[in-house]
């Protein structure tokens, strides 16, 4: 018995499958493909997928399909929470971030409409509060 592998990509993702996959076999040996999909388990549940593919005629003249693909649940999670994060920062509060020993790294717009101070000028004191001089990143 033979399975297909489409059989595991989930149904909107069937073209953002094929097309890859028939650009690599187009150009043999040219250029890999790769593309982003959601797979299916053997339970139905969804996972995110990165695949790479690369088509190429080997040296007895039969044609070679290599398709490698990773798990990348996790990564799309994190690229998730970015966004999310990227959203929350831009609030119409002030927000700075600083590292650990108390270095201003970004702000946010608000921060820069209350304070005056652009990103590549914050002032060389601390955040409100802080006991110790801090050098301020550039």
């Amino acid at each position: 018995m033979y399975l297909r592998i489409d059989a595991f990509v989930a149904r909107q993702d069937l073209e953002r499958w094929r097309s890859p996959l028939l650009s690599a076999m187009k150009h043999a040996g040219v250029a890999r493909q790769t593309c982003d999909l959601r797979l299916k388990r053997a339970d139905g549940a969804l996972f995110h997928a990165h695949f790479d593919y690369l088509y190429r005629i080997a040296e007895d003249g039969h044609p070679a399909l290599r398709i490698a693909f990773a798990d990348s649940t996790p990564l799309k999670l994190t690229e998730e929470d970015l966004r999310i994060a990227a959203t929350a920062f831009e609030t119409q509060e002030a927000i700075l971030v600083t590292n650990a020993g108390t270095v201003i790294q970004r702000v946010n717009r608000a921060f820069i409409g209350l304070t005056g101070y652009t990103g590549s000028a914050y002032p060389v004191t601390q955040p409100p509060g802080q006991e110790r001089n801090h050098a301020i990143a550039e």
